[in-house]
């Protein structure tokens, strides 16, 4: 086995390595690898956005929440858009997200689901997918979910990750037939 450093080459940088065997005799065997990939960073998510997919959303700045919304985080990293989106989904969330970079190219990406109780759902794989509808769901109205989105690169090392906030208020109001002039 042969170890060599490559303080020279950056993350991203495709290399190709080539081995040349002589053995006593002379004869010789080379063997080519294939593309390399340097890749020592955790993917890049200072452009990433996260934002909520439905036909009937309300997005409502923090600066308008009550206090008790300012102090809810559930990362080292406020919301990629400061503000809450409201929904009267109870069974479903829908986002989307991008500008999650590395150089060195992207493996999957994974999302989670949380609130101030705990997780709802744990880190799933999403493959390469940057939107996911999670269906299935028993969300309850009036609380305050985060969504949460990381990345992998190929080198297995996974970036921070990126969150948007909802709060289910349940469904809408039911027509009654009573009107009032």
């Amino acid at each position: 086995m042969v170890t060599f450093h490559l303080n020279s080459n950056a993350h991203g940088d495709v290399l190709y390595g080539v081995v040349k065997c002589v053995n006593n005799v002379e004869l010789t065997t080379l063997a080519a690898s294939g593309a390399l990939i340097v890749a020592y960073e955790k993917p890049n998510i200072d452009l990433a956005q996260v934002q909520f997919i439905a036909e009937a959303i309300a997005a409502v700045p923090f600066s308008d929440l009550p206090n008790k919304f300012h102090t809810i985080s559930y990362s080292n990293r406020s919301s990629s858009n400061e503000k809450i989106f409201v929904q009267n989904n109870l069974t479903a969330l829908k986002v989307e997200w991008d500008g999650i970079a590395d150089a060195a190219g992207l493996n999957n990406y994974e999302y989670r689901v949380m609130t101030s109780e705990g997780v709802t759902v744990n880190w799933t794989d999403c493959g390469n997918y940057t939107f996911v509808d999670i269906t299935g769901l028993n969300l309850k109205p009036e609380a305050i979910y985060a969504i949460q989105i990381r990345a992998t690169n190929l080198a297995h090392a996974t970036s921070d990750d990126i969150q948007t906030y909802t709060f289910p208020k349940g469904s809408a109001p039911q027509l009654t037939g009573n009107y009032f002039v």
